[in-house]
């Protein structure tokens, strides 16, 4: 898919910060595996502690890592804002 949306000119955003460092104009992930098991635990003792699970709030990861490629980006004639680099946890230079 990353072939063909580059050869196509379609930026793409991965995943994980490992498809940004594969071509992706920029990615978002998980901060750490680590953080998301400890959020599955928190989620498991509630089960535990009698909460029914269709009762648990919807979660999201609690920190998201963006990495921007901008070796993608001026292949792609794209230009990446600064306070979005800025906010950047990697940056992948041209």
């Amino acid at each position: 898919f990353m072939l063909f949306s580059f050869r196509q000119r379609v930026p793409l955003v991965g995943l994980s910060e490992n498809h940004a460092k594969m071509g992706t104009l920029m990615s978002l992930s998980c901060a750490s595996s680590e953080g998301i098991g400890q959020q599955a635990g928190e989620l498991a003792l509630r089960v535990l502690a009698g909460h029914a699970p269709n009762e648990l709030p919807y979660t999201h990861a609690r920190k998201i890592k963006l990495v921007v490629n901008l070796k993608t980006a001026h292949k792609l004639g794209i230009s990446i804002p600064k306070d979005a680099i800025a906010k950047a946890d990697e940056v992948i230079p041209k």
